[in-house]
C-alpha cells in the first residue's frame, strides 16, 4: 500500500503570536512558498532548533515550504516522500 505525501512538521516562529495581535499584520499578506536551494540548510537549522523533537533531516524526496510575511519567517513546512509498507499475513 503506498500513502500519500505526509506533511512532516510545521514549525511557527516565536513571533507569530505577537503578529497576529499587531494592528498592521494581515494574514492576506502571508505567502507560502518553496525554499530556494541556498535557504535549505538555513531551513534546516532552524527546524533542528525549534521543533519540539528537532530535526535530522528526510530520508528520500523532500520539500520545503516556508511561510513568510513582507520576507520575515513566520512557519517553516516539510513534506517528505511517502512510505510504501506492505500487509503481511500470517500463512
Amino acid at each position: 500500500m503506498i500513502h500519500s505525501g505526509q506533511i512532516f512538521s510545521v514549525v511557527y516562529h516565536h513571533s507569530m503570536t505577537s503578529l497576529l495581535t499587531d494592528p498592521c499584520f494581515s494574514l492576506t499578506e502571508v505567502s507560502v512558498r518553496l525554499v530556494a536551494s541556498h535557504e535549505v540548510a538555513h531551513w534546516q537549522a532552524l527546524m533542528e532548533e525549534h521543533h519540539y523533537l528537532g530535526f535530522s533531516g528526510f530520508v528520500g524526496e523532500r520539500l520545503y515550504q516556508v511561510a513568510e510575511w513582507h520576507g520575515q519567517w513566520l512557519a517553516l513546512i516539510g513534506w517528505r516522500q511517502p512510505r510504501m509498507s506492505s500487509s503481511r499475513q500470517a500463512p
